[in-house]
């Protein structure tokens, strides 16, 4: 049973990879002890065959390959097991003596007779003795090897931590690094939003001061009004006698009555001037030729393009008459309330009161012609022409094309030229779009009421796309504009 015990006891002691006694024993997460070099073999081998690191024993994987540290405990464990099973020399016998020698017992008895004999024929003979102490003297030899031993094995222990401890100094200070690189990204980072907050918040306390500063004026121009009138009334109220007094009844009443009769003709007037601007609209004719639409071109400073609506991924020609999406390189535009924040879009300077016709050269994918209202939302998906209430647009590529109101999209035929014509009557609520080539053909038409300014708009929304505000060369018989 015994031998049992030792057995099992020496098992545990041996490496599960080669068998033997553990050679510098180490332990890893999951528990069990292995060589240090048979352990490092086969996560070489693992690694070199792009497999995780795992142990042998219980198939534990580990997704960073563990940190091999010798276990003293199973260092001494082991050397204690190999001094067990090492052969022992046997002991010479201190009582064994040599021919004509006496061997003395400590007791005091005599091993041999016949040995005393050269001893009682010459007193003087030497007799070999062998003092208790030198078993003494063995012991301590004996305790001075283990401890030196132990003193060999710490300084190996010793010895083979140094890689570990530069090992997890690098990874030390590779973290530091790293980590001062993440925090320098996000201090740059913080530090730019930082900067475009104070700069909108500094445009938008230029436009409110700016602002205020127009009401107090007008005020202060009201009050300098009211004084004058102030001192002109009191200049009158001293003037102690006052003809005019006498008579202060009758100038009322005709007062009263003027007014009456100034707000009834006024009525009237209006009704008069809108029947006759109706009429107007509807006695002007649908054009049917190029001539026709030409009438009706504007000059074309009407159509340039302004800038403070203009996305950041639209960049603008020199003269403010093309839009080309440049996605890969965003403008460097400053900061406005009117700009298109969400889609790649931009608005005409100017605002369209009157009959108007225009045309726009256009290539590439996804562009849309719009007209819209100055209020059209500039953020958020509802912002996109004709995706509201406030914008109409023909939305066109190579293979598709669609008019869009609110929301609502209608397939229309594709056109076959790449410049279309927009026909625009606000009074009449009239708004065409036309294929322009050798001949002008409708490809849709709207009638509703506008109830607000329009202006002209452009859309190109994917890379590359661009949209051009054609110069058509006639001179301007009945459209007009006015400034925003």
């Amino acid at each position: 049973m015994a031998q049992q015990r030792h057995q099992r006891g020496r098992d545990e002691l041996c490496c599960f990879i080669c068998k033997n006694l553990m050679k510098d024993p180490v332990t890893i997460a999951c528990g069990y002890s292995y060589c240090k070099s048979c352990i490092s073999r086969r996560w070489d081998r693992e690694k070199e065959q792009n497999e995780i690191c795992s142990c042998p024993h219980c198939r534990r994987t580990f997704e960073s390959r563990p940190v091999l540290v010798i276990s003293t405990l199973l260092a001494n464990l082991v050397e204690e097991e190999k001094k067990k099973t090492e052969p022992k020399a046997g002991p010479s016998d201190p009582f064994d003596a040599g021919p004509g020698e006496v061997g003395c017992s400590p007791t005091g008895r005599k091993r041999k007779t016949s040995s005393l004999q050269p001893h009682y024929e010459d007193p003087l003979k030497k007799t070999k003795l062998i003092e208790a102490s030198k078993r003494h003297e063995m012991s301590e030899k004996q305790k001075e090897q283990k401890i030196q031993q132990k003193i060999q094995i710490r300084e190996k222990d010793l010895k083979e931590l140094q890689p570990e401890v530069k090992y997890i100094n690098r990874s030390a200070e590779k973290a530091v690094r790293e980590s001062e690189t993440m925090c320098t990204e996000l201090v740059k980072l913080i530090e730019k939003i930082s900067s475009d907050v104070k700069q909108k918040i500094m445009s938008r306390q230029k436009y409110e001061v700016s602002r205020v500063k127009k009401i107090q004026d007008t005020l202060q121009n009201d009050i300098k009004d009211l004084k004058k009138k102030y001192t002109k009334l009191e200049k009158v109220s001293k003037v102690n006698k006052d003809p005019v007094r006498y008579f202060d009844d009758v100038t009322a009443a005709v007062s009263v009555a003027r007014g009456k009769v100034l707000e009834k003709i006024n009525k009237e007037w209006m009704k008069i001037s809108k029947t006759v601007t109706e009429v107007d609209v509807r006695l002007l004719p649908d054009p049917q030729t190029k001539a026709d639409f030409s009438q009706y071109a504007g000059p074309k400073n009407i159509f340039e393009l302004d800038p403070n609506t203009a996305s950041m991924k639209i960049q603008l020609s020199e003269d403010n008459m093309k839009a080309t999406n440049h996605m890969t390189e965003p403008q460097s535009y400053d900061d406005h309330a009117d700009r298109f924040m969400a889609r790649s879009q931009v608005l005409c300077r100017k605002a369209l009161t009157n009959r108007c016709y225009w045309e726009v050269e256009w290539s590439g994918l996804g562009v849309s012609v719009a007209v819209t209202y100055k209020d059209v939302p500039r953020t958020g998906k509802e912002s996109a022409f004709g995706d509201n209430d406030k914008s109409w647009a023909l939305e066109f590529s190579k293979t598709i094309c669609h008019f869009k109101h609110n929301r609502e999209k209608k397939a229309i035929s594709v056109p076959e030229s790449s410049r279309i014509g927009v026909l625009l009557d606000p009074k009449a609520g009239v708004l065409s779009f036309h294929s322009v080539s050798e001949t002008i053909t409708l490809l849709h038409r709207v009638e509703t009421k506008f109830t607000q300014p329009l202006y002209a708009g452009l859309g190109v929304y994917y890379n590359g796309a661009s949209a051009t505000f054609c110069d058509t060369k006639v001179e301007q018989l009945s459209s007009e504009v006015s400034e925003n």
